[in-house]
């Protein structure tokens, strides 16, 4: 291998090397960002936004008439959520609680809203943060990294 060879190879290892550094901090510092939320009440529902970490999402209650039972839709931002007219706030409430939406393979990105809208809006807890993908609820100081 020539001099010249090596010294290219060198350089393009160290490229890489420094690339996945920076990667990996600026995956750290997403990952330290607080966790934040809105919950906007409207005339067909609710709509529910929130940032954590990396993650951010949505996820809308509605209720129209022309449905008979509830149906759940993948949008680009989240979740939609849509409920017979006649479905009471308690029957809502329920049915998230203990309903999960199915998720095809590879369409996992917002897999993780669901349970942030029911700790946050069912369960009344904000205390979440994020660490690798995985949402935990509690104390951050007390579940160390």
């Amino acid at each position: 291998m020539s001099p010249l060879t090596y010294e290219v190879a060198v350089n393009w290892i160290l490229l890489g090397v420094w690339l996945t550094v920076a990667l990996l901090l600026l995956q750290r510092m997403m990952e330290n960002r607080e966790f934040t939320y809105r919950i906007q009440k409207t005339p067909e529902g609710l709509v529910f936004k929130y940032s954590l970490g990396i993650y951010a999402g949505c996820v809308r209650i509605t209720r129209d008439e022309k449905f008979d039972e509830p149906v759940v839709r993948k949008r680009s931002d989240g979740w939609e959520f849509t409920f017979p007219i006649w479905y009471t706030e308690e029957q809502i409430q329920r049915w998230c609680l203990y309903n999960d939406p199915t998720v095809k393979k590879g369409r996992t990105s917002h897999r993780n809203d669901l349970e942030i809208f029911r700790q946050v809006v069912l369960k009344n807890n904000d205390n979440l943060f994020s660490i690798r993908g995985r949402v935990f609820t509690g104390d951050r100081r007390k579940n160390p990294r």
